[in-house]
């Protein structure tokens, strides 16, 4: 909920200030968070490669045990299918144009806001793991 809540203040901002913004603008702005949404999937992809090739070690095994790890894995595979989301939302605001992609941009705002909100969250969970071994 709380997560939720923090991704919407990116839309009330554009909803309150950015609207007066040409269509090239917003689309450039799309294609910046299309670019930046893919850089940070391939990491998370990456991050999850890591722990799957320490599948052995002790930690993870525990991880196992508790339950933890499962809540881990989801968190990052709910993250990543956000950023997707979020990419797939982008390339379609490149097509859109007026009211249409004002509303896009809303859309797009929202899930790539609460993308980082998941993102964050998994972020400190990996980073507990790593500094853990």
């Amino acid at each position: 909920m709380i997560k939720a809540l923090a991704a919407l203040l990116a839309p009330l901002l554009f909803y309150l200030h950015g609207t007066s913004l040409s269509d090239e603008r917003l689309h450039s702005i799309s294609s910046v968070l299309i670019g930046t949404s893919g850089t940070i999937l391939g990491f998370m992809i990456a991050a999850i490669s890591i722990i799957a090739a320490l599948m052995d070690r002790t930690l993870i095994k525990n991880l196992k045990k508790t339950g933890h790890f499962d809540i881990l894995m989801n968190g990052a595979i709910a993250t990543c299918a956000l950023l997707l989301l979020t990419i797939i939302n982008g390339i379609a605001n490149l097509f859109l144009q007026c009211l249409q992609l004002e509303l896009g941009m809303l859309a797009v705002l929202f899930l790539g806001g609460l993308s980082f909100t998941y993102l964050l969250e998994s972020g400190i969970r990996f980073k507990n793991i790593i500094t853990s071994l």
